[in-house]
């Protein structure tokens, strides 16, 4: 069904992920390589890209590994009086560690329900062939795949 275009309503409209599927070409080369090839308006009306937390990551894997050298060196510790000086810090790194992983699983989840999201909307979008304006038709129902 072609919609027609709020902008200057011509019907020449096309669902964007039609578009975009027909105007990608995907192929291997000879060394084994994926390559696309896409149109200058198939790059300009590309799905969204989920976003990756390397920031996060990072300062998980640095927690990880100062509370692993803690642990290493309390359990190296053989006196009590030894013990009750490293057991704040160990406390202190475990807790951080604990509340950056929680961050980290937080912010993973909100960017992929925020890609989710823009990936619907991307899903429901039409573009106008002669105007190139993008549109959600106000009766389109669009069905979860």
């Amino acid at each position: 069904m072609s919609y027609p275009c709020p902008r200057c309503h011509d019907r020449n409209t096309q669902k964007l992920s039609l578009m975009y599927e027909s105007n990608t070409r995907r192929w291997r080369d000879f060394h084994g390589r994926d390559q696309i090839s896409q149109s200058d308006l198939t790059k300009k009306y590309a799905p969204p890209e989920p976003e990756d937390t390397p920031g996060s990551l990072l300062l998980l894997a640095i927690l990880s590994l100062i509370l692993f050298l803690t642990t290493c060196r309390f359990f190296a510790i053989h006196t009590p009086v030894a013990f009750m000086e490293w057991l704040p810090f160990f406390v202190v790194v475990l807790s951080l560690w604990l509340w950056m992983f929680r961050t980290y699983r937080r912010i993973r989840g909100d960017s992929e329900r925020i890609y989710l999201e823009a990936l619907a909307q991307w899903q429901s979008s039409f573009l106008c062939r002669a105007c190139e304006c993008v549109f959600i038709p106000q009766n389109f129902k669009h069905d979860a795949a």
